[in-house]
């Protein structure tokens, strides 16, 4: 699942994968703006099929908090 992610970051972000390491945030990548964002948002409901709501989106700013909820999911 983490390689699926870094995958998507850098694809969506066009950020290089290889500088994609676990502390990876918004605060990491001038790249990640509020459009970028929903264009993740979207990508990981479309690959992992799943729906994020409002206080999910909001808390998946970096890597580590995006895998954080992924994981909980069924």
């Amino acid at each position: 699942m983490k390689d699926k992610v870094k995958f998507l970051l850098s694809t969506v972000l066009e950020y290089p994968l290889e500088n994609i390491d676990d502390q990876f945030s918004m605060n990491s990548a001038q790249e990640w703006d509020s459009l970028k964002q929903i264009n993740l948002i979207l990508a990981l409901e479309e690959e992992f099929s799943t729906y994020f709501d409002d206080e999910e989106i909001m808390s998946m700013t970096s890597l580590n908090g995006i895998l954080k909820i992924l994981s909980s999911r069924p």
